[in-house]
């Protein structure tokens, strides 16, 4: 899986999750945990500060989601948004 594709798979699942009445959160958490996996397996041979400020963040919807916080949720989600396109730039 990509890192694009991961940071993907997040998103969908906070919209699903922001726009359902159930608050589910397993499918948020499913996905930090790949998020984090991949982030991880890059970060470990290169120390990227912009990777590990993304794991920071990604770290921010897991909290919100175990909270069930939507709005922090969703606030969350925009840093990891922010934050992607900061790797993204740099490498």
């Amino acid at each position: 899986m990509t890192l694009e594709d991961a940071v993907a798979a997040l998103d969908e699942a906070v919209s699903t999750f922001l726009a359902s009445e159930a608050g589910d959160t397993a499918p948020v958490l499913s996905a930090v945990f790949r998020l984090d996996n991949e982030i991880g397996r890059r970060l470990r041979p290169t120390g990227d500060a912009a990777l590990r400020r993304l794991q920071l963040a990604v770290n921010g919807v897991a909290v919100a989601a175990k909270r069930r916080d939507r709005a922090n949720v969703d606030v969350a989600m925009g840093k990891v948004r922010a934050e992607f396109l900061g790797t993204q730039q740099d490498g």
